[in-house]
């Protein structure tokens, strides 16, 4: 918990729960126990059941990737066995799941033993780590080749193991305002709210009927950032970007001169001729 909140108990629960693991993309927090899928409903301070692995089946460690599949680490006698969820049936019978192969050490080719199994996914660089009980493996999700990014450095006979790993992460707001002097004139959205630091955020403005859009500031700077409607930056800290408006350009409000008959017009910043009425394009195309 921060500073100002307080640490609670989810939830009073009967489960043995080997592990967790939460879903950044859609805020949601798992547990296996093992044999089910759990999720976390911090509202109603309850587990609820997600779906039933296939018979057989023991989870031992799960990880969510960056889109939202999970991943899972079922121990065998040869090998670690690294396995996705595909489906998840409507009656909660059955966790669809596939194989996605044996981890293998990508240099020697060997597989990957050992004990006390966790997974962990990098929800910055996307990258799927694995540990046992000699080494934590960086790991491609996609073939399982695994590569040693550290020796546990278990003294010979002494019994160890990786039991659960998490990269820690600081999480930032970005939001967005309209400027004081333009809340008429548009809207703004985020695409979202609070993330971790140094992940992309879009942020959008829309203007109102009759009103076009100017530019981005942030808050309390006035140096224009992007006259671009829709901003997408890379959010390190907690911010916040006003957008401004400014009325539209009509016909009644454009800058003209006439030559020869034929008047000139800028509207909105695009040159266009009126000319019995009728305006036109610089290349003689009818507008109106």
């Amino acid at each position: 918990p921060g500073k100002d909140e307080e640490e609670t108990i989810i939830t009073n629960s009967t489960l043995q729960l080997t592990d967790m693991a939460y879903d950044i993309s859609n805020d949601v927090m798992y547990a296996t126990d093992g044999t089910s899928l759990y999720s976390f409903n911090y509202e109603k301070r309850t587990i609820d059941l997600v779906g039933k692995f296939f018979p057989g089946v023991q989870m031992t460690a799960i990880a969510v990737a960056l889109d939202g599949t999970i991943y899972g680490i079922v121990p065998d006698a040869k090998e670690a066995q690294l396995f996705k969820v595909v489906e998840i049936d409507t009656d909660k019978s059955i966790v669809g799941i596939v194989n996605v192969t044996g981890i293998a050490n990508g240099t020697m080719g060997i597989p990957v033993t050992g004990s006390g199994y966790s997974l962990a996914f990098d929800h910055v660089t996307g990258e799927l780590f694995f540990g046992n009980s000699d080494y934590i493996y960086s790991v491609a999700p996609e073939t399982g080749k695994a590569y040693i990014c550290g020796d546990l450095g278990m003294k010979k006979g002494v019994q160890g193991a990786v039991t659960a790993m998490h990269r820690m992460h600081r999480f930032v707001s970005a939001k967005a305002k309209v400027a004081d002097d333009c809340e008429d004139m548009g809207t703004v959205s985020v695409s979202k709210s609070r993330v971790i630091a140094g992940s992309k955020v879009t942020f959008t403005a829309q203007p109102n009927s009759g009103y076009e859009f100017s530019y981005w500031t942030k808050e309390n700077d006035d140096k224009k950032v992007s006259t671009d409607s829709e901003l997408t930056v890379t959010v390190k800290s907690k911010v916040t970007y006003v957008a401004y408006f400014e009325k539209a350009a009509g016909i009644g409000e454009v800058n003209a001169d006439t030559d020869g008959g034929v008047q000139k017009l800028l509207i909105g910043g695009t040159l266009y001729i009126l000319r019995d009425g009728r305006i036109y394009t610089p290349a003689g195309q009818l507008v109106k």
